[in-house]
């Protein structure tokens, strides 16, 4: 499949890191991404690698498994995004209300249910990007304006 016929066209490429214990799963979320048009800068299976990936790598955004064998997929991801923000998409078979609560608590900003269907992933990860840019001016702005209250001079 071409970009085009996975979802909406791809603008421009994201680096994408991609969690997930399966190794199957693994290589089946990163061949869609590569397929729909995305640069996979890491595949992890754990959620040490997936740590250091979102440090060292950057990336726009980071698709992983909630439950993970050595670790939660969530809690990583919330503590990976203090230092570096990128938008978090969730992959599980676990349809429980708790489960996509701590997710929505802890910034995840798409929620995908196993099996994966190719046009809902590339189209979640789209939506999660622009919302994690939305956020990040968001915030910017925010600062900039609490700024301007503490010093309405600009002396500082």
């Amino acid at each position: 499949m071409r970009p085009a016929e996975l979802g909406t066209p791809v603008e421009h490429s994201l680096r994408i890191v991609v969690v997930e214990d399966d190794p199957l799963a693994l290589a089946d979320i990163a061949s869609i991404l590569r397929r729909g048009g995305h640069d996979v800068v890491a595949t992890c299976e754990t959620a040490g690698e997936m740590a250091v990936a979102m440090r060292d790598l950057a990336p726009d955004a980071v698709v992983f498994d909630v439950h993970l064998k050595t670790g939660n997929g969530i809690s990583t991801f919330r503590a990976g995004g203090r230092d570096r923000p990128c938008a978090g998409i969730a992959v599980t078979g676990d349809r429980s209300d708790e489960t996509a609560r701590a997710a929505i608590a802890n910034d995840v900003l798409a929620f995908v249910l196993k099996p994966v269907n190719p046009v809902q992933l590339l189209t979640d990860i789209r939506l999660a990007y622009a919302r994690a840019r939305d956020i990040s001016r968001l915030k910017s702005e925010n600062r900039e304006y609490a700024a301007a209250l503490d010093d309405p001079q600009g002396r500082s």
